[in-house]
């Protein structure tokens, strides 16, 4: 089974923070052992609450599998946030996605200025 379709099961759950993922990552070190654990082993994850232990007692793969076809058939690329490619500069903010969808070539985003404006 492909690690991808671990990677795509933690971030397509429904009610889970992407911090809370981020916890479980540092925690366990891939999405596959935060699959495989057990209830009492997650809540001794920081941060992790019993609601968030019970979402992940859901192991249905089935939209993993469906993302991973749509991927595939359209040419798009999956980085995790583990993936050497995935950008420095996105993985220092405060709350990195754990995935990105890539089709076509990755911009040198770690080598050119860059300025964002947030707000109105």
């Amino acid at each position: 089974m492909s690690a991808l379709k671990y990677w795509l099961w933690l971030t397509e759950l429904r009610g889970l923070k992407n911090q809370t993922r981020l916890a479980l990552l540092r925690h366990f070190g891939t999405p596959e052992a935060v699959f495989y654990a057990d209830a009492g082993e997650i809540l001794l994850t920081e941060g992790i609450t019993r609601v968030d232990a019970a979402l992940l007692e859901n192991h249905k793969l089935d939209a993993a599998d469906r993302i991973l076809a749509d991927c595939q058939r359209l040419g798009i690329r999956i980085l995790t946030i583990q993936d050497a490619e995935y950008p420095a500069r996105l993985k220092n903010i405060y709350d990195p996605p754990c995935l990105l969808y890539v089709k076509g070539q990755l911009p040198a985003f770690d080598e050119t200025v860059a300025v964002a404006v947030v707000g109105t």
